[in-house]
């Protein structure tokens, strides 16, 4: 990439990883400065997971699709960017991204004066702090790398550190047993998988849940509000005494369902229903996360 893009009040250098707004500047690690400026090449086009993957991960990754998350949450984050009224970088569900802001590509000239402009009008203090920061990028980029990615934990499948929203379950029956049942289930869910690896799994509370949960929010939104990587949701049904239940694991960046079980019981054990759900999510997730070997 030997073009730097500018967009908004930003101008970007996929080369450096240098991003400058305003006056300040900052550098990106390898990884984050990898996918802005495929998303920045892209002219407007869908850019899929797969592609950033292939990008990101060339030599394969098993923590790809939870990676590809996070870094398009600190990309947004270092633009500013909102996912819910996106200015840049717009989730296309179940597919991949796009950038929907205006692009300037800039040529040779144009940096120049670019960068004779920033030098005019930034101290020489900042100007060295500039030139300090961009010798300690890729140092600070490695260090990052082996803390998250060569550490230990990073051996489980679902990547070092995976955050979990166990949403309400749908009342298909709009049935006031239902309800209770649900809420009893909810409290079952996560408080079985609280306990399968809290140094990895992390439950996103039940007050934060409800706060953003709307049937009518797309479920990467509903994901990303929580900065969750993966949702539990289900369904509630009842026909006489036997009570139908339906849970999903799905993942917040594609939404696609990584597993899914129905269960069956009656209103007369409902105890044992909820630990039987909470069970089997709970078993499904600990073989996930059991480290590679």
């Amino acid at each position: 990439m030997a073009q730097r893009f500018q967009f908004g009040e930003f101008v970007f250098d996929p080369d450096t990883g240098e991003l400058r707004s305003n006056g300040d500047s900052r550098f990106l690690q390898p990884q984050l400065a990898q996918l802005l400026g495929l998303l920045l090449e892209s002219g407007g086009a869908l850019v899929d997971r797969e592609r950033i993957e292939a990008v990101l991960w060339p030599a394969g990754n098993i923590a790809a699709e939870q990676g590809i998350n996070a870094c398009i949450r600190e990309v947004r984050r270092a633009i500013g960017d909102d996912a819910r009224r996106p200015t840049y970088i717009e989730t296309v569900p179940r597919r991949g991204y796009r950038f929907v802001g205006q692009v300037v590509g800039l040529d040779s000239e144009d940096r120049d004066a670019a960068a004779t402009t920033e030098k005019a009008t930034t101290p020489p203090g900042r100007r060295r702090w500039q030139a300090v920061a961009a010798l300690l990028a890729p140092v600070v980029a490695l260090v990052v790398w082996a803390v998250v990615v060569a550490s230990p934990d990073a051996g489980s499948s679902m990547g070092p550190v995976v955050r979990l929203a166990v949403l309400a379950l749908e009342d298909l029956d709009d049935d006031p047993w239902n309800e209770r049942f649900a809420a009893g289930l909810g409290e079952a869910l996560a408080a079985e998988l609280g306990r399968v690896d809290p140094e990895r799994l992390r439950i996103v509370s039940a007050t934060e849940s409800m706060r953003v949960h709307d049937a009518d929010k797309p479920l990467y939104v509903i994901g990303e509000e929580l900065r969750a990587d993966y949702l539990v949701e289900g369904s509630v049904r009842r026909s006489g005494d036997e009570v139908q239940v339906a849970v999903r694991l799905v993942a917040v960046g594609d939404q696609a369902q990584r597993w899914s079980q129905q269960f069956r019981g009656t209103i007369d054990k409902p105890l044992e229903l909820q630990a039987e759900v909470a069970r089997s999510l709970a078993a499904h997730l600990a073989e996930r996360f059991r480290p590679a070997h």
